[in-house]
């Protein structure tokens, strides 16, 4: 009784077999709500779950495989090159650039597409391409903060071993924040699905679980759109696991 009334209290402490029963009533009261309702713009639970079988037999999975693959990917090449132009700002020739290249995550997408479209040779390296830029700016900024969080005292110890710059660089920055670098990138990985649609909808011709929304949507069916949506939701959610047991195995230290 006593765990039970922790979980109306402010900073109240329950264990994790209360938080499971917490999630689950939140779910089915949820969905209870939702498919009693009788919004006229909304389909309700019953509408969406049978035109999410219906796509699901007419080829949505074949098209969700190619989506999540230019996702993986963007994720990957941004992860990469993020962290290098990041780390790189920890050399004063190329901290202003980098601080520079941080402020492009204020510029419109809409705005400098065009330039995506000059440079790349054909359309999923366009879809990339952008997803990456997305990505990258936000997560260069994150970094710039976490590099710039490390207290000077870590700096200190590592001399006081006797590493050089280089090495101070590698222990110091790179391992030392490799847990951090982890949770900023899950964070700002979720805009590949975000921007999913949009990216897509530049080029159709590998087709996706973006173009096959923008079609749905198209014709107004809104009980495929929200089936479709709520499928994007749990490949996210998943992927922010996935990354959030990647930390888990690369820093067994981590919180």
């Amino acid at each position: 009784m006593r765990n039970f009334l922790e979980i109306f209290k402010a900073n109240g402490q329950v264990n994790d077999r209360m938080q499971w029963i917490i999630g689950i009533v939140w779910i089915v009261c949820t969905i209870a709500f939702w498919t009693v309702s009788r919004w006229s713009i909304l389909p309700n639970a019953p509408e969406v779950a049978s035109a999410g079988v219906l796509q699901w037999q007419q080829g949505a999975a074949a098209e969700l495989v190619t989506s999540f693959g230019i996702s993986l990917q963007s994720i990957a090449i941004a992860a990469i090159l993020g962290s290098m132009i990041a780390y790189a700002s920890t050399i004063p020739v190329f901290k202003l650039p980098v601080e520079w290249f941080s402020n492009f995550n204020k510029l419109s997408l809409s705005g400098i597409i065009v330039i995506f479209y000059m440079a790349t040779p054909n359309g999923h390296m366009l879809k990339v391409s952008v997803l990456v830029f997305a990505i990258v700016v936000f997560f260069v900024s994150d970094m710039l903060g976490i590099i710039e969080s490390i207290p000077q005292s870590r700096y200190d110890y590592a001399r006081t071993l006797g590493l050089n710059r280089w090495q101070t660089l590698r222990e110091v920055v790179i391992r030392g924040t490799l847990d951090q670098a982890f949770e900023a990138l899950r964070v700002n990985a979720a805009m590949a699905w975000m921007m999913l649609t949009m990216v897509e909808g530049l080029s159709r011709s590998e087709g996706g679980i973006g173009v096959l929304l923008l079609n749905l949507a198209r014709h107004q069916d809104l009980a495929s759109v929200f089936a479709i949506q709520l499928v994007i939701l749990a490949v996210g959610i998943g992927q922010d696991r996935l990354i959030k047991l990647m930390k888990h195995i690369v820093c067994p230290y981590a919180v």
